[in-house]
């Protein structure tokens, strides 16, 4: 088993800048096994773990920002009450998270899908032998040029395949909406800078975050009518029931809860703004915000806001 980001996700997205020389030991393996006069195929099997729930978030994203916004990002040292400490312990012991694993379609080493029968076929549903890629002037040679374009395209097909295969759970797209409303309600600063602004000063008004919510539902829903993507059941509930669920969902396990009710329960609060803009980035990578970016949109949470 490879993880092909080299190790976990600072940012809480899907990966989509892997290790080309973990991936390449395939490619090099394949051609390897065939020099050896063996028949035998590497397969590749794209895996995606998606969880509500990740306990190193906070340390995680912290990691993130600082390689990312370097000078621009300025840390804070967290501050825990003891209401904080004992609810988290208590999180712990008392709470569970659901992990997804997700198997995607299998693949040879040049990304070409594979059947049951391990026979694989071009992008044009023709079957390929992948014995031919290897031969040169009629011999198998190794060619390390050859392989490293190889490993580019595999590469290429596998980022590809993780953003399909990943399974959209409520706690993502909440977050993801919460997070877009925060930074248009704050459009004049950039990224650290709504970073920045101090959680309990801010309030996520829920008729603007239910219009984002059902814009979304529609589009994720076509998408997996497409192949393009999966999702979990609650994507399919209502908007008010899928809010429900991504909050209760939403960093079950952390002491400072990336969105919630406030203490009466009448307000939609952040409480660490960078823990939201952590599960936000699971949805990051795919281009999702030019869907939120619809004017129609915009103008009727501009005149929600207003009121």
């Amino acid at each position: 088993l490879f993880v092909l980001g080299g190790t976990r996700s600072r940012s809480g997205a899907i990966e989509n800048r892997l290790k080309k020389g973990l991936l390449g030991t395939v490619v090099e393996a394949q051609r390897a096994t065939y020099q050896k006069g063996e028949e035998k195929k590497v397969f590749v099997v794209p895996v995606v773990l998606c969880y509500h729930a990740v306990l190193e978030a906070k340390v995680l994203i912290k990691q993130h920002l600082h390689r990312t916004g370097r000078e621009r990002f300025m840390d804070s040292r967290d501050k825990f009450s003891i209401r904080q400490m004992i609810r988290f312990a208590w999180s712990i012991w008392s709470k569970g998270s659901s992990i997804t694993l997700s198997f995607g379609k299998p693949m040879d080493v040049l990304g070409n899908f594979v059947d049951a029968e391990g026979v694989s076929y071009d992008q044009f549903d023709k079957p390929v032998e992948v014995k031919d890629y290897f031969v040169s002037d009629g011999e198998i040679l190794t060619d390390l040029q050859r392989d490293r374009e190889y490993t580019r395209i595999l590469t290429e097909k596998m980022v590809e395949r993780y953003a399909v295969e990943n399974v959209v759970l409520s706690s993502h797209l909440v977050a993801y909406c919460a997070f877009q409303l925060l930074r248009h309600q704050n459009a004049e600063l950039d990224l650290y800078g709504t970073l920045r602004l101090p959680p309990e000063d801010f309030e996520f008004p829920r008729e603007p975050l239910i219009i984002y919510l059902e814009k979304m539902q529609e589009h994720l829903k076509e998408m997996e009518e497409r192949g393009q993507i999966r999702l979990d059941d609650t994507i399919h509930l209502s908007a008010e029931e899928l809010l429900e669920d991504g909050i209760n969902n939403l960093g079950i396990y952390h002491a400072s809860k990336p969105l919630g009710y406030s203490r009466r329960g009448k307000k939609l609060i952040s409480q660490d703004f960078r823990l939201l803009f952590f599960y936000h980035n699971r949805l990051e990578n795919y281009d999702f915000d030019r869907v939120l970016a619809d004017e129609t949109i915009q103008s009727q949470v501009a005149q929600m806001v207003e009121k």
